[in-house]
């Protein structure tokens, strides 16, 4: 395992723990709604400067992640990614899409945009890069960290999330696992970035509804 590897590796765990320092002392401070919003804004910053640092700025490698060559990406495989957008849909968002407000429904749009950028970047995109050819790390160890960050999630004092620990850690393991899979085999993360921002959309809506944003 190269340095690079090992550096990615401990920074997730790392990026792990920290979230739920994050999500665990902000809101009982600023209260659960922007204690909630600038625990997302400081893992993003992590999520960010963690691939930078571990990337560089070569725009190239970036520009790699989010390209298609023509042969190599089935439609069919791209499409899978897309499969739990029609769940979140008809669970979460069409239930509530009447109830979100104006203001909450542009804060959703802009940190559903933001975080499904980040987060395929980071833990789909960069060990796409470091681990390509490793599938145990790919496809195993890379959903785990992922599903093991939103357990923070669960525990935001002030925040209730609609289905339970399950269906939050649970479902981002699943998903983190899908995505992996189909990243892996296009050799881009630009269809689960779409897909993921529009889970997020679609699951933030409800979340945001039965929070009062």
């Amino acid at each position: 395992m190269t340095t690079s590897q090992k550096q990615l590796i401990l920074f997730s765990i790392f990026i792990v723990g920290l979230t739920f320092g994050f999500f665990y002392f902000l809101p009982p401070i600023l209260g659960p709604k922007w204690g909630y919003v600038t625990g997302f804004a400081l893992y993003w910053i992590c999520a960010i400067l963690v691939s930078f640092q571990l990337g560089g700025f070569k725009s190239h490698k970036w520009n790699m992640l989010f390209s298609i060559k023509k042969g190599e990406a089935s439609p069919v495989i791209s499409a899978a990614a897309f499969v739990p957008v029609l769940g979140v849909f008809f669970v979460s968002f069409m239930p509530n899409i009447s109830k979100l407000t104006v203001s909450a429904g542009l804060l959703l749009v802009l940190m559903a945009v933001i975080n499904g950028f980040v987060e395929e970047f980071f833990w789909r995109g960069m060990y796409l890069l470091e681990f390509k050819k490793s599938v145990v790390i790919g496809l195993v160890a890379a959903p785990l960290l992922f599903a093991a960050y939103h357990i923070a999630l669960r525990y935001i004092k002030g925040i209730t999330y609609q289905g339970g620990f399950f269906a939050l850690v649970g479902g981002a393991y699943i998903m983190g696992l899908l995505w992996s899979w189909v990243s892996r085999k296009t050799g881009t993360i630009l269809p689960v970035t779409i897909a993921h921002i529009l889970v997020n959309i679609f699951a933030f809506t409800g979340l945001f509804v039965e929070n009062g944003f």
